[in-house]
């Protein structure tokens, strides 16, 4: 059984979004709030979950940005984590956090990269994430997967 570990890093507003990096990875976008009198982002729901080679290029000129906006309540803003993955496991790994998670913006929760079990530990800024999951390939379907 494979194991990946990721160290999730975050939160950035929409305001600060340029300072995320240009690396290779996964991000998350959440609805947040702003907590004023903590100086703090507070997260409120995860949105979207998705995989770039170059995650500051991929946000800032994201084609669901506005339907992002659309989801935000009142007094809530967009906000990002994010976690360092190589480029050939991008799709791997963004379809297994989908499936486990199944962000509102993210339709397609289907699993066809995943050929072996996985357990995912994640650390670092992982609110609204699961922090250990396993996703299993079904018995007699190589094919066919599930988040557990």
């Amino acid at each position: 059984m494979k194991t990946i570990h990721l160290k999730f890093n975050g939160y950035w507003s929409e305001s600060f979004n340029s300072f995320l990096p240009g690396i290779s990875g996964i991000y998350c976008v959440f609805a947040c709030r702003v907590n004023r009198a903590e100086n703090a982002l507070v997260v409120e729901r995860l949105l979207y979950i998705g995989a770039a080679e170059d995650i500051n290029l991929e946000i800032s000129t994201h084609e669901l940005f506005l339907d992002w906006l659309k989801q935000l309540k009142a007094n809530e803003t967009i906000c990002y984590s994010y976690a360092a993955v190589g480029k050939n496991e991008l799709k791997l790994i963004s379809e297994c956090l989908i499936a486990e998670h199944r962000p509102l913006l993210n339709p397609d929760h289907s699993l066809n990269h995943v050929h072996e079990d996985i357990v995912f530990c994640l650390s670092g800024d992982i609110e609204k994430l699961h922090g250990e999951f396993t996703v299993r390939v079904k018995p007699n379907d190589d094919s066919a997967c599930y988040a557990k």
